[in-house]
This record gives structure tokens, C-alpha cells and sequence, in this order.
């Protein structure tokens, strides 16, 4: 199927699409014990491995997986540490090699209840992997923006970065790997 939506179980469904034929996924797994979700962290993980498993089947070997984990904190209160130290990990042992990672900030994070004890979470990282072997052997297209007036200068169109003198893309500057979005859509920066 080619743009098409597909409802069911992720599992049960990658289990029905052909090996290598995917070029992208973008995902951000359920957190156990929201909307319904009665998974514990460490059925969570479980599952998640074998997510991993048949993301890594169906994706390209110059594919790229987008995988966006939120960490919860524990019942009483902890930040819980075996999300973030788990992900990392199974992507690796299931044949993944890492990009990058992007941290998706929000300039307005909702509340999450009484923060007595820590602040409100910002931000969520998203994993960017692939099954390639070697850098470069993956799609991956820089997305630009225009350049900031103060940083092109006036006497030949150069861009000083780090006191070195660099072309200008015609494209415009590449953004970071840190992606601010608003939840909301109202406060002039992209929506998520």
C-alpha cells in the first residue's frame, strides 16, 4: 500500500508489510499508564523490544527511524531512569546505528500536576537511527530556513560561523537538533 492509513496492532501489522520496504518511521510508542495503557514500565519495554525487532525487519537498509520516548516519572515521584537507559540499548542490538538525537522542546508544556519536588518536563528526545552501515549510506535532507540578517554580512554575501568565513546556501541555514514546537499552534512556531 502506498499512502495509505492502516489500523491495528503495530505488531500484527509490520508483520504483514514485505522486508526492507519501508523508508521511514516515525513513532512515539504509548506511555504506560495514560489513555488507557495499562502496560508497567517493564512490560513496556518488553514490548518495545519487540517493536524494535520488527521496525528493524521492515525498514530499508538506507532507511531511517524516528523514535520519539518520553521518560515518566515513578509513583513516587522518581524520574525513571530504565526508559531512557533501556531505548538506547535495544535500538543498538537491534541493528540500528545512531544519527542523531533531536530534543523536541515545548515552549508550552502542559502541566503535568504538582511539581513540589522538580519543574515541569519541556522537552522529549527522539532517537534518529538507521540500519545503514556507513555514514552517508541513508537519506537524510537538511532542512534549512532563511539565514538571520545579523549573520550574513554585506561584502560578498559570506556567513561568519566560528570566525571562519563559509558560502551561503542557496537553500538557507540548517537548523539544530533542537526543534521547538508549540503544542498549540499559537505562538508563531511550527506546529507538532
Amino acid at each position: 500500500m502506498i499512502n495509505g492509513i492502516v489500523t491495528g496492532d503495530c505488531i500484527d501489522v509490520m508483520r504483514r508489510i514485505e522486508v526492507g520496504s519501508v523508508k521511514l518511521i516515525v513513532t512515539s510508542p504509548p506511555y504506560p499508564g495514560q489513555k488507557g495503557n495499562r502496560m508497567t514500565v517493564s512490560e513496556r519495554l518488553e514490548w518495545m523490544t519487540a517493536v524494535t525487532a520488527e521496525m528493524r525487519r521492515v525498514l530499508s537498509p538506507t532507511g531511517v527511524l524516528a523514535f520519539n520516548v518520553m521518560f515518566k516519572r515513578t509513583s513516587d515521584g522518581w524520574f525513571d531512569t530504565r526508559l531512557f537507559t533501556a531505548v538506547i540499548p535495544m535500538l543498538g542490538e537491534a541493528g540500528f546505528n545512531f544519527i542523531d538525537m533531536y530534543i523536541y522542546g515545548k515552549p508550552n508544556p502542559p502541566p503535568n500536576g504538582s511539581r513540589d519536588s522538580s519543574d515541569t518536563p519541556a522537552w522529549e528526545p527522539t532517537f534518529v537511527c538507521t540500519p545503514a552501515e556507513r555514514i552517508g549510506d541513508y537519506h537524510f535532507e537538511h532542512v534549512r530556513a532563511a539565514y538571520a540578517a545579523k549573520s550574513v554580512r554585506g561584502d560578498g554575501g559570506l556567513y561568519t560561523s566560528n570566525s571562519k568565513d563559509a558560502e551561503l546556501n542557496g537553500s538557507g541555514a540548517r537548523q539544530t537538533n533542537v526543534l521547538m514546537m508549540s503544542s498549540s499552534g499559537d505562538q508563531n512556531r511550527p506546529r507538532a
